[in-house]
């Protein structure tokens, strides 16, 4: 059984919240331009009280736990610009936790974290995150949130022409306490170019690991995606037309069908083609 957190440290940490909100804000100056450079500060905190009591026989109150409940949530974010092409930006929300409502977890702990770079006035332009990410390249490749990092590099080309390189490396869990345990890991790469905003071809790799699971049974377990996608933009009986395609090979491990170990060392490819158009609004 969980303990319950001392009320005075508690509160004592909720003071300390509070000061440290009150001294960011106040170093945050909101006259200054929006391309100076400077820091500006946003942040918020709730402190929540909640009690639960029932008459009668408490197994038959639809609460599982009564008494008083306590947490407080506290959100910060924060960018600095020093040109629209060279940007800094973080975000933080934080848990205190001493209710069984609220989180598994008690005491302090990290909800989200990101912090975001972007520098297009280099030499090759870049954009990096760190912390809670989102990993999107295609349908048939990789759509997940990860914790990790993720850079893309956009080498300058030709006028028309662009370019673009994606890294990711990241792992997916439900929690940043365990975020060093997760047994489920992603490693990905990109590569996009673009032609005159009318085509578009890209390639893509994604590989995952995850570790076996005594409890489920689940034996260790890897995967490994390639694909190809393309996209055309073009005019079709006088209207507006989108033309995509992607062909993706995968091999690698899956649940199984009859049994964990049936699902091992398996290959399969696919092949997708959808034509969408319309008027332009």
């Amino acid at each position: 059984m969980k303990c319950r957190q001392n009320p005075t440290k508690y509160f004592a940490f909720s003071l300390g919240i509070f000061v440290f909100l009150a001294a960011s804000l106040v170093s945050a100056d909101p006259q200054n331009s929006e391309n100076s450079g400077d820091w500006r500060i946003y942040g918020d905190t709730t402190l929540h009280g909640e009690a639960y009591g029932s008459r009668g026989s408490s197994n038959q109150s639809p609460y599982a736990s009564l008494g008083n409940q306590y947490y407080q949530e506290l959100s910060l974010s924060g960018e600095s610009q020093a040109s629209p092409y060279d940007k800094w930006r973080f975000e933080f929300n934080g848990l205190w936790n001493n209710s069984l409502y609220r989180s598994q977890n008690w005491g302090g702990e990290i909800e989200r974290l990101r912090l975001l770079r972007e520098k297009g006035d280099t030499h090759v332009p870049y954009r990096l995150e760190l912390g809670d990410l989102y990993a999107n390249f295609s349908y048939r490749t990789l759509q997940r949130s990860l914790r990790g990092a993720q850079i893309e590099f956009q080498p300058k080309s030709s006028e028309n022409n662009a370019q673009s390189f994606v890294l990711v490396y990241g792992k997916s869990s439900p929690d940043w306490r365990s975020v060093e345990l997760a047994e489920d890991r992603t490693t990905a790469l990109s590569w996009l170019f673009q032609e005159q905003e009318k085509k578009k071809f890209a390639v893509n790799f994604a590989h995952n690991q995850r570790d076996a699971d005594i409890k489920t049974g689940m034996l260790e377990r890897a995967q490994n995606v390639w694909s190809l996608a393309f996209e055309r933009n073009a005019k079709l009986f006088g209207k507006e037309a989108v033309f995509e395609a992607e062909t993706a090979w995968f091999a690698g491990d899956h649940d199984g069908i009859n049994g964990p170990a049936s699902g091992l060392d398996k290959q399969a490819r696919s092949l997708y083609g959808q034509l969408s158009g319309g008027d332009t609004p």
